[in-house]
């Protein structure tokens, strides 16, 4: 499984092409912003459902790996704080 800053990485593109590309991209009419990005990169924040399907249909993945992966929020916390 892949972090979502892998994943952006692989594809060559900064925190705000990435933002701007999810932004064209969804048929939603959803705007993503460089600082999201960054905020779920940092597993600081989980994106809604329909910001986590945009972003799985964008890398291919299974919306799962968004939700419950290893940049979900709090994956990357101090065991002990969960506790």
């Amino acid at each position: 499984m892949f972090t979502l800053t892998e994943l952006r990485e692989t594809r060559g593109l900064s925190q705000r092409q990435l933002a701007d590309e999810l932004t064209r991209y969804n048929e939603e009419g959803i705007e993503f912003s460089a600082s999201s990005i960054a905020l779920y990169e940092l597993g600081l924040r989980t994106p809604s459902l329909k910001r986590a399907k945009t972003i799985a249909r964008f890398f291919g993945i299974p919306v799962e790996d968004i939700i419950f992966g290893t940049f979900a929020c709090n994956s990357q916390a101090d065991p002990a704080i969960n506790e």
